[in-house]
């Protein structure tokens, strides 16, 4: 990936900051659920959640997540998928902690949703992305009977 490629992703997640998280029940059942997210890479993202959360069961059982991120105002998307891990690493979870009351800061109410609920104690989940692709089709046009052309490839 290049460097502007990197700068690039990493800026559309700190303007698009809530995602849908694709996990895996232990019954192969999918779930999503939306979630603020920050990045301190094009590859590495990080949200808050709480540990008795269904999220964080699946994580538990199967690693493998996917993240999706929709800007329908720019006619936009991210897509990746990858290894999601708890964080045990005390700065790292000082930093993401500080990164995450930033962006609830500039939401509606004072107070995230996951603060609302009573699901055990706060975990800061990693998500290292094995495949990224950001595609943005604001001004592309498809030729007659063509999709239209995906700009990430």
């Amino acid at each position: 990936m290049e460097k502007r490629d990197e700068v690039e992703i990493v800026e559309y997640i700190e303007n698009n900051p809530v995602a849908v998280l694709g996990t895996v029940g232990k019954d192969h059942t999918l779930y999503g659920a939306a979630v603020y997210i920050c990045a301190l890479a094009a590859d590495k993202y990080y949200f808050l959640t709480k540990e008795e959360t269904q999220k964080i069961k699946n994580i538990r059982e199967n690693h493998q997540v996917s993240v999706t991120i929709v800007n329908p105002a720019e006619d936009s998307i991210l897509q990746a998928h990858g290894r999601a891990n708890i964080i045990e690493d005390s700065a790292v979870i000082d930093l993401i902690t500080s990164k995450i009351a930033t962006i609830y800061a500039h939401g509606a109410e004072p107070v995230p949703p996951i603060a609302k609920i009573q699901a055990g104690d706060y975990r800061i989940v990693g998500i290292e992305a094995k495949e990224v692709r950001l595609t943005k089709y604001k001004g592309l046009l498809a030729q007659e009977g063509e999709p239209p052309r995906d700009r990430s490839e």
